[in-house]
């Protein structure tokens, strides 16, 4: 096998891994994956800011509540935020870290639930926001980022 026929065959199992990685959303994705190269770099940065620890979330909800109520409260957070239907989602694999998703039912939200769990990320198509959940004792924390938040530089919004 010559190399760059290795490196096609490599490639397309990477592909296929990160659509499996995103929880099989292979019949929701639009248009495949997302390369890390073309999503902006200031967008990166800002969702650096929400990953530390001195971040404010948006919204919390307690982690005594029962497994509906997260569902709920998760997806009545992301369909209230501005990031819309159409979003990326991260997959976890270096070559294709991104996987171009259409939110046309809860069913989708439920299937992400099941797979990913709640800790979910998800970023708009037009890159000007996005919706991040951590499962935080004794919490669970959700983060809106658009640009119209304003941060210190430890993170927490202004």
């Amino acid at each position: 096998m010559t190399s760059s026929a290795r490196d096609r065959r490599l490639r397309l199992l990477q592909e296929k891994k990160a659509k499996d990685a995103a929880g099989g959303l292979a019949g929701s994705a639009r248009a495949g994956s997302f390369p890390r190269q073309k999503f902006p770099i200031g967008r990166m940065k800002k969702l650096a800011h929400v990953r530390r620890t001195t971040a404010e979330p948006d919204e919390v909800l307690s982690e005594s509540v029962d497994e509906a109520e997260i569902r709920s409260w998760e997806a009545r957070f992301v369909v209230n935020s501005p990031v819309g239907e159409l979003f990326y989602l991260p997959t976890g694999i270096e070559l294709f870290p991104w996987l171009d998703c259409e939110l046309d039912t809860f069913d989708l939200l439920n299937l992400l639930f099941d797979r990913r769990g709640f800790g979910l990320t998800f970023v708009a198509n037009a890159f000007d926001s996005a919706v991040l959940f951590y499962e935080e004792e004794p919490e669970y924390q959700a983060y809106l980022v658009t640009e119209s938040h304003r941060w210190d530089e430890a993170g927490k919004l202004l």
